[in-house]
């Protein structure tokens, strides 16, 4: 199978959207049943989902805590 570049162009922010291309489905398809692309992709949906709350919203929400704290702006 030839590709070019564009034929898998999606981002990391794509992926952390849930956003899955069609044209990657369809590599994966080559290799994999479609059973197995529901498992893996899922997986990964899982992770990624748990890595962002993790590395990324949790540590944004606590930076904002303490910023408005510093600043003495009442609590919501």
């Amino acid at each position: 199978m030839e590709s070019t570049e564009n034929e898998f162009s999606f981002t990391f922010i794509d992926l952390l959207r849930g956003f899955i291309p069609q044209s990657f489905i369809s590599f994966l398809s080559s290799y994999l049943s479609p059973s197995s692309i529901r498992i893996l992709l899922g997986e990964i949906s899982l992770k990624n989902t748990n890595f962002t709350k993790k590395q990324i919203w949790i540590p944004r929400c606590q930076a904002l805590f303490h910023w408005e704290n510093d600043w003495g702006l009442p609590l919501r």
